[in-house]
């Protein structure tokens, strides 16, 4: 998935803290966080203990389904053009509206696809979600055809 931080682990550790004290509203705030600053789930995440008090609340269920949904779609297809992926990756970004990756994923989507507009209007969404990830997105050679363009380069100044 993304590479991780130190930034994101500290907000990962913050919600394994905040979720072993009980405080789910903490705990999913710091998860999110997490994720959105660049940290994989650990292959364990679902059944880690420190999530417990998390396990009925939706926005954790929804944010583990989530999660699935982006694993599924890497899966579906690495190159962009599947359709099925773009569903998962949609579907992703409705169940967990706070979780900036399906958006940075659904911009390679469509720049690959050669929808430049729709490929912009994720990529704000994923940075405004808090996805700084800027040498990931410079890297993305899908986004040769948007580096010139005064949104994209706007994006990466902010």
């Amino acid at each position: 998935m993304i590479a991780q931080s130190s930034q994101a682990t500290m907000y990962y550790n913050f919600a394994r803290t905040y979720g072993r004290a009980g405080n789910t509203g903490k705990s999913l705030d710091y998860l999110f966080r997490a994720f959105n600053t660049g940290i994989s789930p650990p292959e364990k995440f679902e059944r880690d203990e420190s999530f417990e008090t998390l396990r009925n609340v939706p926005e954790f269920i929804n944010l583990l389904e989530s999660l699935r949904l982006v694993s599924e779609a890497s899966l579906l297809d690495m190159t962009g053009a599947s359709l099925e992926a773009e569903e998962s990756l949609r579907n992703s970004a409705l169940l967990s509206p706070g979780y900036a990756y399906p958006h940075y994923l659904l911009a390679r989507h469509y720049a690959l696809r050669g929808l430049g507009e729709e490929s912009l209007e994720h990529l704000k969404k994923a940075v405004s979600l808090g996805f700084k990830n800027f040498c990931m997105i410079m890297a993305e050679e899908a986004f040769e055809g948007l580096r010139a363009r005064p949104e994209f380069q706007r994006l990466l100044k902010n």
